[in-house]
């Protein structure tokens, strides 16, 4: 059933990029074809679990490109993240039944993940940390910086999964570091890097929270790791970068105080 109701959503993306369309009458048929998901998925796993892997993920489209190609361009991209969070679900779906089962919600259940929570993983850019962190505050978000975390006796790792626990990822990927391949040292320049802390904590929560859930910000030139090529960055020297994060926040179900970005 699963696997139909992918290929039901695979159908409403041909649709999308079809010519002709009718933007408003593609959007009603996502929203029915998303609560059909819902539906289904709480007959098989429960709510409590639907809240936490599907609900929070399905994309809404908030439009703010204003060219007909631009916003179906908004759509299908919504869409296609929609129809990959369901791919996941269906290729854990045994272990989540069973999960349900027991009536359990994995090791954190979702009334303990508040829907303000955002974690912001960053390097040794303190002005530039602190900049975004207070934007996202002023925006209304609980912002989650893993040192500003009391340790209580637990290790770095223990201490970053305990944080982990949130709806929604920020990364900041600054010019830290300096490398490159060891045949080519002496041979070519050195590039700048991110911090290697930063790359591993951007990959974990793409693994966890789903690509929709996770936005990357960069400032300047950085060499990036080749399994995180082709994934869209918002770039910290654009004077629109706020709009941008809070478009793509909006789009993926957070409350957000759009008003506050003009006071």
């Amino acid at each position: 059933m699963i696997k139909e109701r992918i290929n039901l959503g695979k159908e409403i993306l041909k649709k999308v990029n079809a010519t002709g369309i009718n933007l408003s009458e593609i959007q009603m048929g996502i929203e029915k074809w998303r609560r059909g998901n819902i539906e289904y998925l709480i007959e098989e796993i429960g709510i409590r679990i639907v809240e936490e892997e599907y609900r929070p993920y399905a994309n809404k489209v908030l439009l703010l490109e204003k060219t007909f190609s631009g916003q179906k361009r908004e759509i299908s991209d919504a869409l296609k993240e929609d129809i990959s969070k369901l791919n996941n679900i269906s290729q854990r779906l045994g272990k989540l039944k069973e999960v349900a089962s027991k009536g359990e919600v994995g090791d954190k259940c979702s009334d303990s993940i508040s829907k303000s929570d955002i974690f912001l993983v960053h390097g040794h850019d303190n002005e530039l940390k602190e900049l975004v962190a207070r934007f996202l505050e002023k925006i209304g978000l609980n912002v989650i910086i893993l040192h500003e975390q009391p340790n209580q006796g637990k290790t770095i790792i223990e201490k970053f999964e305990e944080y982990a626990h949130v709806n929604f990822a920020l990364i900041i990927l600054s010019q830290d570091d300096l490398g490159n391949r060891k045949d080519k040292i002496g041979k070519a320049e050195l590039n700048f890097r991110a911090r290697q802390n930063v790359i591993f904590e951007h990959g974990f929560f793409i693994g966890k929270l789903g690509r929709n859930r996770v936005i990357a910000l960069k400032k300047g030139e950085l060499e990036i790791p080749s399994d995180l090529k082709g994934v869209l960055y918002i770039n910290l020297e654009s004077a629109d970068w706020k709009i941008e994060v809070c478009k793509e926040l909006y789009n993926a179900g957070l409350k957000i105080l759009m008003n506050n970005l003009l006071t």
